[in-house]
């Protein structure tokens, strides 16, 4: 279950940078239930319902920088790690 909903939110956060909009995931349980108590008032959650995660979405006020990438020859391997994928 925990696995679909990860799945489901990747795919969630890509389509919504596709939209050009900005989101964070918020993993939920908080690590201390006074936490997750008052976000779950703030939400106005049902009692019988239990956030697993929250995704504020909206218009970002500037781009982040991209982070720093390995290049892809420096991390694909052919059958075993350390064999390069791409030959040169």
């Amino acid at each position: 279950m925990q696995l679909d909903n990860a799945a489901a939110i990747e795919n969630m956060l890509i389509m919504i940078s596709a939209l050009g909009l900005g989101a964070t995931w918020v993993i939920a349980p908080c690590t201390d239930i006074r936490d997750e108590l008052e976000v779950d008032e703030l939400l106005g959650m049902p009692k019988d319902y239990k956030l697993i995660s929250i995704i504020p979405i909206g218009h970002m006020e500037r781009l982040p920088r991209p982070r720093p990438r390995l290049e892809l020859k420096e991390i694909t391997f052919e059958n075993q790690f350390g064999n390069p994928y791409f030959k040169e």
